[in-house]
């Protein structure tokens, strides 16, 4: 996936109100701006999302064989930002889960989950719910620095 290429990952918040998108965490600037934004402005928004994942994402969860995600992902046909750290491959497998899976299925993936949730899928619900918050609170951060 090349950094032209879009976060979007089909579950869009931003009708709903919310100045930060649930689903791919881009803000609604970086949403309605996407089509007419520069390469380098897409990385650079490429290269925040990585920054909100890979700082997430190792607190919950621990890849231990990457070439079996890449494949994981391959076979479910999702597209991730190959450039991109692991992490970022990870949460994008992730998210293509909308109902409960096995642990198996994970740890098939290369992926070992760091905390216990009841289930998988809340597992999943809770870990999107933490890199949501997070990347609000980046995006916040970002539009109060340029009012200053």
């Amino acid at each position: 996936m090349k950094a032209s290429q879009t976060p979007c990952v089909g579950l869009c918040s931003t009708v709903y109100g919310d100045r930060t998108c649930r689903g791919c965490f881009r803000s609604l600037e970086e949403i309605t701006n996407w089509t007419t934004y520069s390469e380098n402005e897409k990385h650079h928004t490429w290269m925040r999302l990585e920054n909100v994942v890979c700082t997430v994402l190792p607190e919950w969860i621990r890849i231990h064989d990457a070439e079996k995600l890449k494949l994981a992902l391959s076979e479910k046909r999702i597209r991730f930002p190959v450039d991109y750290s692991p992490y970022m491959w990870a949460w994008r497998y992730l998210v293509s889960f909308q109902q409960d899976i096995e642990l198996e299925v994970l740890d098939n993936a290369g992926i070992t989950l760091l905390k216990n949730k009841a289930s998988i899928l809340d597992f999943i619900k809770a870990l999107h719910q933490t890199l949501f918050i997070f990347s609000d609170a980046q995006i916040e951060r970002q539009q109060q620095a340029l009012f200053k």
